[in-house]
């Protein structure tokens, strides 16, 4: 508005300014008429300056004040152009404000957003000098710093007496690191700001030109307290879940262990007295209802132990090469019974291929197989129960597995189907509840997941059932020729009656093992613990020891250890040494084997089981000696010459007292891939002159090495080794000795 009044008042000037140009100079007036008309003569004499010629004057006034009309046009002439001039400058003086006005809103507004998106960050920020002095920051930065955006304008971090000093100079010192390198930094720390302890996470970054120069500073902190807190809460809450787990897994190692053993007493003691009762006395069917409700109980432990492990993860696959038809053919051997008692046939189906060895681990395999076909029968009252096993060779040495087992049986609901693989579902059979605890199939289907296959369920109520394993297995190559005797299929009694002591201090096994062992025809001795049974060896003369592995004053491994290092001082033919526990675990087999026993039998054990392994023991023995190597395979080493055998025997000392040599310092570095690899050489040697206790140290080792763990776990096994090697010294001297004389 202001503009615009000046532009009138300018355009007002203008035109009166033209109106008296059209006044100032007559149209006909010449230039020498204009001077003639105004020259006034000079006096020549004092009276003659009075006397004027006022003609001229006259002339030009009446000149002035009638002008022509010539002079008036042009007058209004100049005027319009001028108005029209005007006019035009103010209209491109209108447009440019209104731009100016439209570039300034933008301006403004964009400021403003910005301004507001800074205000919204909700931490605080600022930007600063490459100094680290503050040029501009946001809202939250001044509320947490209790200042006016005029009080921080200019100041330094260290300025501030809101922020804890040491903690303030601290991150001034950030800012001016990243004001020399030019990297962002980033710290988290604790520190007190307005009187409270918060722990944040400091930040500075550079920000540069087009070229790249750093101009100056951002830099700010996000509250990280909750988050902290929270952290922590959730640290202390995984401990306390790791403490749980593990006091859930003592506990469950303990109530397996204090479980199975009364119930290796009492089905024990129940199969011998069925055993020894004739099929028409009246107490049999009793007996045998208790007989196979603790079996019963047994699995039930087993599952449970098993759904825990798998939960904790520490349930671990060991594949070994496996005919998966020979499982197939066991499994219904196991069940043939169980279903001709309830009118079933039980039929296999194998592909006429044949086929090929796989990678598996057998027992988990034949366990999730088992329980398949045990719930098959159970849910079965009419027709049939099928194992269907397919296999199909692939490239690579890889084959695709299926196993169906189908039934006749009353089918399961859609909706029941998933339910099945959770743990503790059970499907209700009519209005009644099948036994067991609901745990199978999720056994199953976590076990499959271990083997890296898949399991399915097929059903209609009233049509059946099939479910089916999917498992993709990797073959193994032709294996060279064997006995061909099943060692379970051996003698079932032993060549000769054996002297057996058993070492255990819960007397309840001790009796349930005594009655076993005479029942099979064998003498046997007894110890309640491992120092009275040291005792017994040392008067007496043992085939084999039974032994506990937990037992007071001197346990299982100790006295195994004990046995060996005298076996080898007193030259005593070594003896037949089995743990015998109940903590059925994996682990618990080499453990014994690593501590000098020949392995491991776990409670509740059976008649069958005991009769079994003695019997397979023993027959083994009969073609393999038991001594330290084999003295037929060495003497045909040495080609049936003496003098080439006493060069051999000389070489082979040698060899093992650098053996020894070498042993003792990879043991003191802990150095597992050269460990690994010496006992693999001495294994091959062990091989060729028989050596059967070295074979296995030496294998025991390997697997040590093998294993993840600390250099404790190899201290075991490289002790057996050393005792081998050192017996296999003494021996080799002897059998020098022997053949020098």
């Amino acid at each position: 508005m202001k503009f615009q009044k000046r532009s009138a008042c300018m355009l007002g000037l203008l035109l009166i300014f033209a109106c008296m140009a059209g006044y100032a100079v007559p149209a006909r007036a010449t230039a020498g008429e204009y001077s003639s008309m105004l020259r006034i003569p000079a006096p020549d004499r004092p009276g003659d300056a009075d006397v004027v010629d006022e003609a001229p004057l006259r002339q030009a006034a009446d000149g002035l004040r009638s002008p022509s009309p010539s002079s008036l046009v042009l007058g209004l002439l100049v005027a319009c152009l001028v108005c029209v001039g005007c006019l035009g400058w103010n209209t491109v003086l209108q447009l440019r404000l209104r731009r100016w006005q439209r570039t300034e809103a933008d301006l403004s507004g964009r400021l403003a957003l910005k301004q507001a998106l800074v205000d919204g960050i909700p931490y605080p920020v600022s930007i600063r000098t490459l100094d680290g002095r503050l040029l501009a920051c946001n809202r939250n930065y001044l509320e947490s710093l209790r200042m006016t955006r005029e009080q921080a304008r200019g100041t330094l971090l260290t300025d501030s007496d809101w922020v804890e000093g040491s903690k303030a100079r601290l991150m001034h010192q950030q800012c001016l690191a990243v004001a020399r390198g030019g990297t962002a930094s980033f710290t988290d720390m604790a520190v007190r700001i307005g009187g409270q302890l918060l722990e944040i996470h400091h930040w500075v970054t550079p920000y540069r030109d087009r070229q790249g120069r750093v101009l100056g500073l951002m830099n700010g902190w996000i509250d990280i307290t909750e988050r902290e807190r929270l952290a922590r809460q959730l640290r202390e809450a995984m401990r306390q879940a790791d403490e749980a787990n593990r006091a859930k897994s003592v506990f469950l190692a303990t109530m397996s262990h204090e479980i199975r053993t009364p119930m290796n007493a009492v089905i024990g003691i129940l199969e011998l007295v069925l055993q020894r009762l004739a099929p028409e006395q009246r107490e049999r069917a009793s007996l045998e209802v208790a007989y196979e409700a603790a079996g019963s109980l047994q699995l039930l432990i087993g599952d449970i132990l098993d759904v825990a492990k798998i939960e904790s993860g520490h349930l671990t696959l060991t594949p070994e090469r496996v005919r998966l038809r020979h499982v197939v053919e066991s499994v219904r051997r196991m069940f043939e019974g169980l279903a001709r008692q309830k009118g079933l046939r039980l039929v296999v189906e194998l592909d006429d291929a044949p086929g090929r060895d796989v990678l598996i681990d057998p027992l988990r395999f034949k366990q999730v197989l088992s329980n398949l076909v045990s719930n098959a029968i159970k849910f079965t009252e009419r027709g049939q129960v099928t194992i269907r096993l397919q296999e199909r060779s692939l490239d690579e040495g890889r084959a695709i597995v299926r196993v169906d087992v189908e039934d006749s049986g009353i089918g399961i609901a859609p909706a029941d189907q998933a339910r099945l693989f959770q743990p503790f579902i059970q499907v209700a059979k009519g209005r009644t509840v099948q036994g067991g605890t609901g745990l199978g199939l999720a056994i199953c289907r976590k076990l499959v997941d271990l083997m890296g296959g898949d399991v399915e369920m097929h059903s209609e109520p009233g049509k059946g059932t099939r479910v089916s394993l999917d498992l993709l297995l990797r073959q193994c190559g032709p294996k060279m020729p064997e006995s061909g005797q099943d060692p379970l299929a051996a003698s079932m009694e032993p060549s000769r009656r054996l002297h057996i002591l058993i070492a255990d201090d819960y007397p309840p096994n001790r009796v349930l093992l005594r009655q076993q062992l005479e029942f099979l025809g064998h003498r046997v001795a007894e110890a309640e613990d491992g120092q009275v049974a040291l005792e017994l060896w040392a008067d007496e003369r043992f085939e084999v020891l039974i032994s506990d592995c937990n037992m007071p004053r001197l346990n299982g491994y100790q006295l195994a250890r004990r046995i060996r290092i005298q076996e080898r001082c007193e030259r005593r033919a070594p003896i037949l040494i089995l743990g015998y526990t109940a903590d059925a675990e994996p682990d618990e087999v080499q453990r014994c084997r690593d501590a000098g026993m020949d392995d491991c039998l776990f409670k509740p054990l059976g008649l069958e089981t005991l009769r079994n392994y003695l019997a397979t023991s023993f027959g083994r023995d009969a073609a393999q000696p038991r001594g330290l190597y084999d003295a037929a395979a060495l003497s045909s080493l040495g080609g049936g010459r003496p003098e080439r055998l006493r060069e051999l025997l000389e070489t082979l000392l040698g060899s093992n007292r650098q053996d020894l040599q070498r042993l003792a310092i990879l043991l003191r570095e802990g150095d597992r891939t050269r460990l690994a690899e010496h006992a693999h050489r001495i294994k091959g040697a062990a091989r060729m002159i028989g050596a059967r206790t070295l074979l296995e140290a030496c294998e025991a080792l390997e697997d040590a090495c093998r294993r993840s763990g600390d250099g404790e776990c190899l201290q075991a096994p490289g002790e057996r080794l050393r005792l081998a090697l050192e017996a296999l010294q003494e021996e080799l001297q002897e059998q020098l000795a022997g053949a020098a004389v």
